[in-house]
């Protein structure tokens, strides 16, 4: 089942993303060597514009499928291991003798085991999808940006805000939710360090029990990762804005430059011409 689940993901993957790499690609080199828009109607790839256009909205349609099983999918993981932490963290704050915490640390261990078994089928499913849509994501999101931009009328800025919110909400959902995901099951040990019963019971039983899940859960390698190379983490949240946001900067400033000194303007002329 996993497999056959996997088999239709990837083939939806690629045969989406090529049509869009496809697409973008043709779009993004008449709009560098020609100096038109990008979202200029008469740019379409198919000699007929209707056929295109239908292509697009699939394309479009079973993106959105994708990423809102996927979404839907690490929510619902999400919601399993924040229940396992609120009950794991209502045991810690319910006086209980040494013998009985330990047995019920003991459960817990196994429950948190069977949760990180879950999150590891979750991650075989769809690592290849969340790196290829995260690598298609970021160049679309700034060149979304860039033709925002651009804009020259109301209604090219209406159509590209959307696809640049569509896109900045994509970017959302592959980022944030597996960091939710990641965070919340390594959470185990905060729990415990916060928690006064077990210092109350001391036992030395029980400090080798909760010492061994504190460290089986911290050097824990489980989580949503991106092709299995790196696991999707807060940190990648502030890489994708790294990513995106100094290269949008960098194309508003030579928008502005390009109206001061028209339309042919070339900032590498201009500054060798400063030099010499």
């Amino acid at each position: 089942m996993q497999r056959s689940v996997f088999q239709c993901l990837m083939c939806v993957v690629f045969l989406t993303v090529f049509g869009a790499s496809r697409t973008s690609a043709v779009n993004i080199k008449r709009a560098v060597t020609q100096g038109i828009r990008i979202t200029d109607p008469t740019m379409g790839l198919h000699p007929f514009d209707f056929v295109y256009r239908i292509v697009g909205m699939y394309q479009l349609f079973l993106t959105n499928c994708t990423v809102s099983f996927f979404v839907t999918s690490v929510r619902c993981l999400t919601y399993q291991v924040e229940e396992f932490n609120r009950e794991f963290q209502e045991m810690l704050e319910f006086p209980n003798k040494a013998d009985d915490l330990s047995e019920r640390l003991i459960a817990a261990f196994s429950a948190h085991k069977l949760l990180a078994s879950k999150v590891r089928q979750t991650d075989r499913i769809f690592r290849v999808y969340i790196f290829c849509m995260l690598v298609t994501n970021v160049p679309m999101t700034i060149f979304g940006s860039i033709t925002l931009i651009r804009r020259d009328n109301l209604f090219s800025f209406v159509c590209t805000f959307f696809d640049l919110i569509f896109c900045i909400v994509q970017l959302i959902g592959f980022t944030l939710a597996p960091a939710r995901l990641y965070a919340q099951l390594h959470a185990a040990p905060s729990h415990i360090y916060w928690s006064s019963t077990i210092l109350t019971h001391f036992d030395p039983h029980l400090s080798r029990i909760t010492s061994r899940f504190t460290e089986t859960v911290e050097k824990l390698k489980v989580g949503l990762s991106l092709g299995g190379l790196v696991f999707v983490k807060k940190s990648s949240i502030l890489m994708a804005i790294v990513l995106i946001v100094p290269y949008v900067i960098l194309s508003y400033q030579l928008y502005v430059e390009s109206g001061k000194y028209g339309r042919n303007y070339n900032p590498v002329t201009r500054s060798m011409n400063r030099t010499f």
